[in-house]
């Protein structure tokens, strides 16, 4: 049988993860959508833009940048 000390740990361990983490569940929900991200993307490369000047680029780094990875 588990010891409370044990699962405290396990659970802290756990609890750890999962906020490690929380910069790409954050991202991922505000995110546009993938059809979006496509087109933004069409865009760029019809546009001969496809470097930090795109739309692209700066829609997916102003995520990034607001929710910086750990």
């Amino acid at each position: 049988k588990p010891t409370e000390n044990y699962l405290d740990t396990e659970l802290a361990k756990l609890q750890a993860e999962w906020d490690d983490f929380a910069y790409g569940r954050n991202r991922r929900s505000e995110y546009p959508l993938i059809g979006d991200q496509l087109d933004m993307l069409y865009h760029a490369i019809d546009a001969g833009k496809v470097d930090k000047t795109s739309d692209f680029y700066k829609a997916l780094k102003a995520i990034k940048d607001k929710h910086p990875k750990g």
